[in-house]
């Protein structure tokens, strides 16, 4: 007998030949036995697919692969996520992001002189009692900028800020010199321990 290459050949030749046993014919052939008894499913077309996970992204322009995976499931729709990621992929469905470098604006690691935190064991303070200052940064056109804010704690209000390019020193001096001129200096000016607030 000549061996079997697939699997319709190993039937075609037990239909033949009724006395062969099928193990013996597996082993003649070189099919394994889950070769025998897979059912290939069949394959979805890739264009039914992806008309379905555009219906989707006509609705939520912005959901990725994972969200319209979960959205096909609760339609009904069986699908994995890695097909959907796929068919994304293949027809440049997926959104692509540009991830900013977010600034750092706290250094800590100085040799400047550090101070206790006085104002933790105040408790609620009345307003100009307390100003609390901190250095952000926002995203200005297509670059970062930093804002240095000093805040009164008892009224919530800012009274004092300032933007910049840097997070020099200067920055902190500005907001401070915007706060001093419009209102009375507070009891306590808390900081974190940044390089900016302990160099000044």
């Amino acid at each position: 007998m000549s061996t079997a290459k697939s699997r319709e050949d190993v039937a075609s030749y037990l239909k033949d030949h009724p006395g062969v046993t099928l193990n013996w014919l597996l082993l003649a052939s070189g099919l394994s036995k889950n070769g025998w008894y897979h059912k290939p499913q069949e394959k979805t077309k890739p264009l039914a697919d992806k008309q379905k996970i555009e219906a989707v992204l006509i609705e939520s322009p912005y959901y990725g692969y994972k969200r319209v995976t979960k959205q096909l499931q609760r339609s009904g729709i069986s699908i994995n996520h890695k097909r959907v990621c796929k068919i994304m992929g293949e027809y440049h469905l997926l959104q692509v992001r540009k991830s900013k470098k977010v600034p750092r604006t706290t250094n800590s690691r100085h040799n400047f002189l550090v101070y206790a935190n006085e104002v933790k064991y105040l408790g609620l303070v009345v307003p100009s009692w307390v100003w609390v200052s901190d250095v952000t940064y926002v995203w200005v056109g297509n670059t970062w900028a930093y804002l240095a804010l000093i805040m009164d704690q008892g009224s919530r209000q800012i009274v004092g800020w300032a933007m910049g390019q840097s997070l020099h020193r200067s920055l902190c001096i500005a907001a401070l010199t915007m706060a001093l001129l419009n209102h009375r200096a507070p009891r306590f000016h808390h900081s974190d321990r940044g390089v900016q607030y302990c160099s000044l």
